[in-house]
């Protein structure tokens, strides 16, 4: 089984957040596994929001560790891609990012990990880390 990895995920982790634990113990357990996805938008948009710290900052050389050593997919959209990505946001009502998260678990057959409720009204599966690692180990 495959799973693409929403930022929120990394970012309760790297900026020590409430469900950080959780997503420690997801993340470790799919570092073991070549199986996860994650959004070259996600990895920017991730640095963006955790790079505004001196903290988050520190913490960036940890997840960029952590994804070299889970051997992560990071997947690049085309331009073609980015095109049929608005035209998801549009039918399925995702902002982009999500329409991003939507088009690649789509395109991969992948759970989404997620916390963010938006996914689900729409037919991909979108679980919690917590949930994934209930269903999976």
């Amino acid at each position: 089984m495959r799973f693409v990895i929403d930022a929120n995920v990394f970012l309760e982790l790297i900026l020590g957040q409430e469900r950080g634990d959780e997503c420690r113990k997801f993340l470790n357990w799919l570092s073991d596994r070549s199986e996860g996805i994650a959004a070259s938008f996600t990895i920017h948009a991730v640095e963006a929001i955790a790079g505004k710290t001196e903290a988050g900052r520190k913490s960036l050389r940890t997840f960029f560790e952590l994804l070299a050593q889970s051997d992560f997919e990071v997947y690049t959209t085309s331009l073609e891609e980015e095109e049929m990505i608005l035209d998801i946001t549009e039918r399925q009502g995702l902002d982009f990012d999500d329409g991003l998260h939507y088009f690649i678990s789509k395109k991969f057959g992948a759970i989404l990990v997620s916390f963010d409720k938006d996914f689900d009204h729409t037919d991909i599966k979108r679980l919690t880390p917590r949930e994934a690692l209930l269903r999976y180990t």
